[in-house]
């Protein structure tokens, strides 16, 4: 007997037995009868049962090829599913590794940007010799103190920004005599109150930056001369004070510094106002009377603490007067006995649940567009006596 017929190792009877008759069926050969097939498959059927029960398309052989091909399908149905999870998982993951690349691209500009501006404020700092351009006489320190510090808050210089309205006139020069008014005045209430320090905050907007076409073509400096010359002004501004008394400098970032005009391109750290601090941090370095400090929370927020009382200070353009105390000690968990603020170019104060706020006016004073919406100013800022039993004692507003 061809050797085709015997059973294979390992052959399941059923698979045996569809594979004789289907050899039966198709091939027809004239050595293999359906009753030789009976007799090597064991069966007692006879054999025109077997060969009849395989002529439709209910028979053995039939049913067989139908679930063979089903399971075909099925293999094939279930394969293809399993590649096209693994695809889509290969796609997650491609994703993911884009997005942390671009992740990583984007903080390594940034580190890159501030690496260079903190770079360039060192080196400024080293090459920047004093100009005198404020002409103050310094005083002798004082000698008795009391047991009282004073508050200076500082905002809205938007220094390099000409005016020339009917009702203010704003240059370099105005921009020099208003600084030096306004350091003849925080010398006279710190001597005449006797403090013993100064805590000087800068809310912002130092530069007129570039924010807005119109205030770019109003703009006489550039804004690296912006930062460049207001840095050194504040310099010599601080050393003067600093021989009258010890003075601890804080600062944050605003809108007008930011670097690029389109405030979603920019994160928080893309400021010019930064540059201001590493500068002066360069030139105190060595100072005993004057420290450039930092801020606790972020370089958006800031908050000092005198007599055990808390007081923040932020630029104000992400604020609201009759929001900013609930937002800023839910924010920091703190309590305040007063919160500083500039951006809106006028002096305002106002109280909420017992904490103070105040809006430092602006040192540049009225523009076109505060002339435009019939929203006018006196330049001015802003000076605080603090004692340890009442806190806030008495305001100085003065007008430049």
């Amino acid at each position: 007997m061809n050797v085709k017929y015997l059973r294979k190792e390992n052959e399941e009877d059923l698979d045996y037995a569809m594979r004789l008759i289907e050899i039966k069926k198709e091939e027809r050969p004239d050595d293999l009868d359906w009753s030789d097939i009976n007799d090597l498959l064991g069966l007692s059927l006879n054999k025109d049962s077997l060969r009849k029960s395989q002529d439709t398309i209910f028979g053995g052989l039939s049913v067989y090829k139908q679930m063979k091909k089903r399971d075909i399908c099925n293999s094939n149905s279930n394969y293809k599913e399993e590649i096209e999870t693994q695809l889509q998982e290969l796609k997650k993951e491609r994703t993911k590794l884009s997005d942390e690349r671009a992740a990583l691209n984007r903080r390594l500009r940034k580190e890159a940007r501030k690496e260079d501006l903190y770079s360039l404020a060192l080196e400024c700092a080293s090459i920047i010799q004093d100009k005198n351009e404020i002409n103050v006489e310094p005083l002798s320190r004082i000698t008795e103190p009391e047991d009282k510090v004073a508050i200076l808050t500082l905002s809205d210089f938007h220094f390099g920004l000409e005016i020339n309205e009917f009702n203010n006139v704003y240059n370099i020069s105005v921009f020099e005599d208003r600084l030096n008014k306004l350091l003849s005045k925080v010398i006279e209430y710190i001597n005449s109150n006797k403090v013993k320090a100064l805590y000087v905050l800068g809310l912002g907007d130092y530069l007129s930056g570039i924010i807005h076409t119109t205030v770019r073509i109003e703009n006489r400096e550039g804004i690296v001369q912006q930062v460049v010359k207001i840095s050194e002004y504040l310099y010599q501004f601080l050393e003067i004070l600093g021989n009258c008394v010890e003075v601890f400098y804080y600062d944050i970032t605003d809108n007008h510094g930011r670097v690029f005009s389109n405030k979603d391109e920019n994160e928080n750290e893309d400021n010019f106002s930064l540059f201001v601090r590493w500068y002066l941090e360069a030139k105190f370095s060595n100072s005993d009377s004057v420290h450039i400090m930092q801020n606790s929370f972020s370089n958006e927020i800031g908050t000092i603490q005198i007599y055990d009382r808390n007081y923040g200070f932020t630029h104000g353009h992400r604020d609201k007067i009759t929001e900013i105390v609930q937002n800023i000690s839910l924010m920091t968990k703190t309590f305040y006995d007063a919160i500083f603020m500039g951006h809106c170019h006028h002096f305002e104060a106002n109280e909420v649940h017992g904490t103070y706020v105040y809006v430092n006016g602006t040192f540049s004073g009225t523009d076109a567009y505060a002339n435009n919406i019939r929203k006018t100013s006196n330049p001015s800022q802003n000076v605080f006596i603090i004692n340890p039993t009442e806190g806030i004692e008495c305001q100085y507003l003065i007008k430049l």
